[in-house]
């Protein structure tokens, strides 16, 4: 698999509007038998019940393993998800049902068998009224101004969108923690270097200075690089995905948006 982008993990810990989840921490074994999830899912004919299916796998694993359709690929970072779900003690492969308010409801070391999941599902999955999916989706309409906000455009200088108004502009909200969205930055900047527009403003997306400084210099960033610590310009876009792509035009008004990293024709053919 090809991971073009990632999304932020949204939580609802008091159960209203948030799913089952079934949690499958993959190894080398399992990351090829992730269809057995979804498919013993479907056989435990449990009705009123929403369920997410998440594996979650090392950056290694998800790039050898093939796409299983209905899973939600999560990358192992650090024992982050073992530490929210609290199962520190627990080698993958390890098997969880966790219950909308969060609690872990039932799990199982290694490899998940059919019978043992379709059991397990059908005795402590639990039923829901109905149950809210947010959209990926940004607050920006296509023809419209897009935000102002302010940026520093060189040491000790400050500068508002609105002030390089009369240049389209590319902004590009990235994470140093995902890949595809400085390979995204790398793209514009490379564009940007050939054709000399857009303007690329990389708008990092809540972290510190310090991160997006040492990030910026270990990836040769040599556009504008917009730090945004307290999240205030992603929030006024709205995004949720790194990277997400924003094509602004010379009169200031939004013209494309784009989520994921979108692989150039010559890159493929060169892969």
């Amino acid at each position: 698999m090809e991971i073009t982008g990632h999304a932020a993990a949204a939580t609802d810990r008091t159960g209203r509007d948030a799913p089952n989840r079934i949690v499958h921490f993959a190894d080398a074994t399992t990351a090829d038998q992730l269809g057995a999830l979804t498919e013993a899912l479907r056989e435990s004919r449990r009705e009123g019940v929403v369920a997410a299916v998440l594996t979650v796998i090392s950056p290694d694993l998800l790039v050898r393993s093939r796409f299983a359709p209905g899973i939600i690929y999560v990358e192992e970072r650090d024992g982050v998800w073992e530490r929210a779900l609290g199962v520190t003690t627990a080698r993958p492969p390890l098997t969880l049902i966790v219950e909308p308010k969060g609690a872990v409801a039932w799990q199982h070391e290694g490899p998940p068998q059919r019978a043992t999941l379709v059991a397990a599902f059908r005795r402590y999955l639990v039923a829901a009224g109905s149950v809210r999916l947010p959209l990926l989706r940004l607050t920006l309409r296509i023809g419209q101004p897009a935000p102002d906000f302010l940026f520093e455009a060189a040491p000790g200088r400050q500068l508002t969108l609105r002030k390089i108004q009369g240049r389209p502009v590319c902004l590009v909200f990235w994470n140093s923690t995902s890949k595809p969205s400085l390979d995204a930055v790398l793209q514009a900047q490379s564009t940007a270097q050939k054709s000399g527009v857009p303007i690329v403003l990389a708008i990092n997306d809540g972290e510190s200075p310090e991160v997006v400084k040492r990030t910026a210099g270990a990836n040769g960033l040599s556009v504008t690089v917009v730090t945004d610590p307290q999240r205030r310009i992603t929030s006024a876009y709205g995004v949720t995905v790194w990277p997400t792509v924003v094509l602004i035009d010379e009169n200031g008004l939004v013209r494309s948006m784009q989520y994921g990293l979108q692989f150039r024709a010559e890159e493929s053919t060169q892969s």
